[in-house]
């Protein structure tokens, strides 16, 4: 994809105002080490045409075992392809096998990886296969086992927590074994010399890991979204503000409010790897980059559509007022772009339950402009719109107003300090869903005293 020179300042400041949010962490590393090299012209835009996969092993994951979900036995995938269980002569019952997802950063909590040359080797995986669970090869019947053991949750309730083995062999190998226990279908495997209360992971790289069915949750992809106005259709400026006058809100935050069309360009450049339950101050931020010609340039994975959107521009003076109403109500400082994403959170969601469309369908893009003010940029996230925020234009203003207010009027569900899923939070937020805060974006909309 060829970036337009007008969204490389505009990316960089972005990704500068998002590892604020981040500070501390590998993933505010990572964009900062992002930003510079968007300045320096060292990143590379690849818009992908064709998705494939390989289940491993990879420099990330190795997810090529299966398991057997009725017998526990573990059987590697050979082409990508489901197996069959040895027992059970079924590729139905086969379910990917547990793997030991990181529970800490690893080093410096940022890795870079060569996009093109091969992956790692297997032990080099940040994700690993179940074939490096401890004492998974260990038999002492048989010796050097040239099988791995099966792997079963003890309780259904609790499938990580109580994962354990069974027995790979039948019993004319394996039937005198005193480590054999035998529970209906089940043949639970007792050995265990590590002595661990379940099955544990090898501490390869001095990284932990704990068990995890594969999911997307183990990969958090961080975005930037950018944007630039092409059209202005109709210039709401003067009708929002008196909507929100009408509802005893603030209105003097807008500087401008349109409905447009607009280029948006939304650019991956890393994703945070880690344990389906782990925070995202534990993960490691991964990235890539590719080499030319001695350049090393990092690569990010990027999309650019044309479409609809409502553009709100938020004023410094207010965004200055609600940093300095949060700090003494909470005691702590937000930052001018943590108050704007705030907001846009809001406005997603309003545009989002006044509209009628899934959450997904709706965009946002949150940038500083040149004056020091915000745009907040609320869009409908598909090539030519949707019609989610034509339609709030066009019929429901009103409405989106009443959502300010009510927002506004009171406070989190839960009672929560910042932000959580009852208020603030977004299904595809590009930050995850970091540096919120209610108590900000209702400090915006909140009348001065």
């Amino acid at each position: 994809m060829t970036t337009n020179p007008e969204y490389l300042e505009l990316i960089a400041s972005i990704a500068e105002d998002m590892a604020q949010s981040y500070r501390g962490t590998g993933a505010g590393d990572a964009l900062e080490r992002f930003a510079e090299r968007v300045r320096k012209g060292e990143v590379e835009v690849w818009e992908p045409s064709k998705v494939s996969f390989n289940l491993g092993p990879s420099a990330i994951s190795d997810l090529s075992y299966f398991r057997c979900s009725v017998c526990g036995y573990v059987e590697q995938s050979k082409n990508n392809t489901i197996p069959k269980c040895p027992r059970c002569g079924s590729e139905r019952n086969m379910v990917q096998a547990y793997v030991g997802a990181p529970s800490e950063p690893a080093g410096a909590g940022v890795l870079e990886y060569d996009a093109n040359k091969d992956f790692q080797r297997m032990g080099d995986s940040l994700i690993l296969s179940a074939r490096h669970i401890i004492d998974i090869w260990a038999c002492p019947t048989v010796g050097t086992a040239k099988r791995l053991k099966g792997l079963m949750p003890k309780d259904p309730e609790r499938p990580q927590s109580s994962l354990w083995f069974t027995c790979p062999y039948d019993d004319s190998t394996a039937g005198a074994c005193r480590y054999l226990v035998k529970d209906g279908t089940v043949r639970w495997c007792q050995y265990n010399s590590h002595r661990y209360a379940y099955v544990s992971f090898s501490k390869i790289g001095g990284i932990k890991r704990a068990p995890a069915m594969p999911s997307e949750a183990m990969t958090k992809p961080i975005k930037i979204s950018a944007h630039l106005r092409r059209r202005c259709l109709k210039d709401i400026t003067s009708e929002f503000r008196r909507l929100l006058q009408e509802r005893g809100l603030a209105s003097e935050w807008v500087e401008e409010t349109c409905l447009g069309e607009f280029e948006v360009i939304t650019l991956v450049p890393l994703y945070l790897v880690g344990h389906p339950y782990s925070s995202r101050r534990a993960r490691t931020a991964v990235m890539y980059y590719s080499r030319q010609d001695n350049v090393q340039r990092l690569i990010a994975m990027g999309r650019k559509i044309r479409t609809y959107g409502i553009l709100v521009k938020v004023g410094s003076g207010a965004i200055r007022r609600a940093i300095k109403e949060v700090g003494t109500i909470r005691g702590v400082n937000p930052t001018p772009f943590e108050v704007a994403h705030s907001l846009a959170h809001v406005l997603v969601k309003a545009v989002v339950k006044v509209s009628g469309v899934d959450p997904r369908e709706v965009g946002e893009s949150v940038l500083r402009n040149q004056e020091g003010s915000y745009e907040v940029l609320i869009y409908d996230d598909s090539p030519g719109g949707v019609g989610a925020t034509t339609g709030v234009v066009d019929l429901g203003m009103p409405d989106l107003a009443e959502e300010l207010r009510r927002f506004a009027s009171l406070p989190c569900p839960r009672g929560c300090l910042s932000a959580c899923r009852a208020c603030l939070y977004i299904e595809g937020c590009g930050s995850l869903n970091k540096g919120l805060n209610w108590v900000a974006a209702k400090a915006l909309l909140a009348p001065s005293s």
